[in-house]
């Protein structure tokens, strides 16, 4: 009796295994296409340098080489920035702005440049800061350089921690933020693959155990499946802890894994031939198309349109979306611990 319902669990954390790959791909892959990463770094930085009384630096920040020199292509932004090329590129760019250009016109019709630039990053980095109007980012830069002058150690040194300092904080808000805006798009997809593939848990729940094969079959196949989705989910893994810490790389091989592991995965479930799926003869479809009389008492409750059985599948769509909008690494963890303790059960 236990080895059944040792088998009946493996057997749901199995298709729910494979079912939440399929929801964090195309959550990856939505992700990827829409380069959410690029816009919600470039909105964050935006406001963590956002003063009315004083240029918008976001722009040239992101114009400058080290990070422009990121993106993938003219129309993305990148993704994640290195914390010292940030702090190099912000001091850079403060410093510049403190730069005089002079234009003198030459006998030859020519005009030649002469910038009056101290040699000094940090002098010109306060010369900048001087020069700005009074707001939040002023004095907080201008703390920052007093900071700096007083401190022990290298003074430049000193201000491009703390630059990195402040940019890791509002990088750990922005991960969180952006976590949690993932969150709300693997519900959406989590009930998308539900719906598409008419996964009722209650369902799922009543043919395996109701159907030995079925589910001595999943019990076998646990062990390779995991093997199975172990790179990919270590890669689903890697991004969605690391929310916006992903260093980018190309849009298209991307494109090409994230396609290539959705058939894959599609082609394990259907060649399990799974309880899910929509069929004339069953829940929801047979409420209005059945063309036959359902003489079990099950399939009569959930395969007519009676109240109950409506009121079951609809309970069962639930709990099916919210599972599979807990991710792949959720499932993929569950997945193992089953797993082992099948093997510490023989």
């Amino acid at each position: 009796m236990f080895t059944n319902y040792l088998e009946l669990i493996l057997g749901l954390v199995v298709i729910f295994a494979l079912l939440s790959v399929l929801v964090s791909l195309l959550n990856e892959l939505y992700r990827n296409l829409t380069r959410d990463r690029g816009k919600m770094m470039y909105a964050y930085v935006r406001k963590m340098l956002m003063d009315e009384k004083n240029l918008d630096l976001t722009y040239l920040i992101f114009r400058h080489p080290l990070i422009d020199n990121a993106r993938k292509d003219n129309s993305n932004r990148p993704a994640y920035i290195e914390p010292k090329i940030f702090a190099t590129a912000f001091i850079q760019t403060i410093g510049d702005l403190s730069t005089n250009v002079t234009y003198k016109y030459n006998h030859n019709e020519t005009y030649s440049a002469n910038e009056d630039r101290s040699t000094d990053p940090l002098k010109r980095f306060n010369d900048a800061v001087t020069g700005m109007h009074d707001g939040p980012l002023k004095n907080t830069l201008r703390g920052m350089v007093e900071r700096a002058e007083f401190s022990k150690e290298d003074k430049y040194n000193n201000l491009e921690n703390q630059v990195i300092e402040w940019f890791n904080f509002q990088m750990k808000a922005l991960t969180m933020h952006y976590k949690n805006k993932q969150r709300k798009s693997l519900l959406f997809f989590g009930f998308a693959i539900t719906l598409f593939l008419n996964v009722d848990s209650l369902h799922l729940v009543h043919e395996l155990r109701n159907d030995p094969v079925l589910r001595k079959e999943l019990s076998l196949q646990a062990d390779d499946i995991a093997k199975d989705l172990q790179n990919v989910v270590g890669y689903i893994k890697k991004n969605e802890a690391d929310g916006l810490n992903v260093k980018d790389t190309s849009a298209l091989s991307k494109l090409l894994y994230y396609t290539s592991e959705l058939n894959k995965t599609k082609k394990t479930i259907d060649e399990l031939e799974l309880p899910i799926g929509y069929s004339r003869n069953s829940a929801p479809l047979s409420w209005f198309i059945a063309d036959k009389t359902f003489e079990q008492e099950y399939e009569f409750k959930r395969n007519t349109p009676r109240t109950i059985g409506v009121v079951f599948y609809i309970i069962g769509i639930i709990i099916s979306g919210f599972s599979l909008s807990m991710g792949a690494p959720f499932w993929f963890d569950i997945l193992n611990k089953a797993v082992n303790l099948k093997r510490g059960g023989k």
